[in-house]
């Protein structure tokens, strides 16, 4: 089982995703600390080398765009000034009526096809081979502490995880039935049951 309490805010996807890296052992950039080197040569510990592996936590994925970025230098030289800030604070603020749109109206798909981690998943930069149980229930951040309303000021998001990877670490079951052994029962957000956190 592994807790992690990864990189926050919007733009933080590419930290997110080399922590999580760093923690599987898999970092190439000297700099980001790895599990397995924290703990010495000797004491290595491979996360990822057993036949269960349940993750959760904070993992601070997040709602995206779904505009694509432009592209190329005429692209990165319009980026800056005046004019092109104004532009990105309209872009989010389209971006945050979209998701809040969707959240009241309890599209739920709408809102995953903006999720950053299942996105990350499908391109394989992280949590390759993990599983989550279908998000059919509103996002878990960003509360007004001790209600069930959203803070005006942060997108709402799924930030709060919990995913698992079943693969045998010796011989495959012929039937390949070995990932199917492990399911999630229930996955819900506490709702109005707890109001003591912002997620």
């Amino acid at each position: 089982i592994v807790h992690a309490h990864l990189a926050s805010d919007l733009d933080m996807l590419d930290q997110r995703n080399a922590e999580y890296a760093a923690i599987v052992g898999a970092a190439t950039d000297a700099s980001i600390l790895s599990l397995p080197a924290a703990l010495g040569d000797d004491d290595a510990l491979d996360v990822l080398a057993h036949d269960v592996v349940v993750w959760q936590g904070d993992l601070n994925y997040r709602l995206a765009s779904t505009k694509a970025p432009e592209a190329g230098l005429g692209a990165f030289l319009a980026s800056f000034g005046p004019a092109a800030r104004e532009a990105a604070r309209e872009d989010v603020a389209r971006d945050d009526a979209a998701v809040r749109g969707a959240l009241a109206a309890g599209d739920w798909a709408a809102l995953a096809a903006r999720d950053q981690l299942d996105a990350a998943i499908a391109r394989g930069d992280a949590f390759v081979g993990f599983r989550e149980a279908p998000k059919r229930f509103p996002p878990t951040y960003k509360l007004v502490r001790g209600t069930a309303e959203y803070k005006a000021n942060r997108r709402p998001a799924w930030c709060d995880r919990v995913l698992w990877r079943a693969e045998p670490t010796g011989p495959r079951p012929a039937d390949g039935a070995f990932a199917e052994s492990v399911a999630a029962s229930t996955y819900d957000r506490a709702d109005d049951r707890l109001k003591v956190s912002d997620h």
